[in-house]
């Protein structure tokens, strides 16, 4: 069974690091702190770049924002009992199977995540 919090660890070791215990607490140790102000700053740097790339109002890159965030937080919901994080990788996993089934017919992918986030 999991824990009930869970610590990001910043370095996975390496096959021959597996047998080096001093190594794997060293590794198991590294945590990495996120702040309100580095979330701050990756939020304005992630406005920056939907707003500069899609050529949006300010207002329209946050909405983007906020539905990245609510597909998340609507992911990590339905999956609590896993403790499972949606994370890059999770999306492109979803996203791959998304397409082999639909094909490519049908709603983006990305719509029917967000189309899941409208009863939050």
């Amino acid at each position: 069974m999991l824990p009930d919090e869970l610590d990001e660890i910043i370095e996975i070791p390496k096959a021959n690091e597996l047998t080096d215990k001093k190594r794997l607490e060293e590794l198991a140790n590294q945590t990495k702190t996120f702040t309100r102000d580095d979330f701050s700053k990756l939020l304005f740097r992630c406005h920056n770049i939907i707003r500069n790339n899609d050529k949006l109002s300010p207002e329209g890159a946050f909405d983007e924002i906020s539905k990245i965030l609510f597909m998340k937080i609507r992911y990590e919901r339905e999956q609590a009992t896993k403790r499972q994080l949606f994370s890059k990788s999770k999306f492109i996993e979803l996203k791959k199977a998304h397409d082999e089934i639909t094909g490519g017919v049908g709603k983006p992918f990305y719509q029917e995540l967000f189309d899941r986030t409208k009863s939050i």
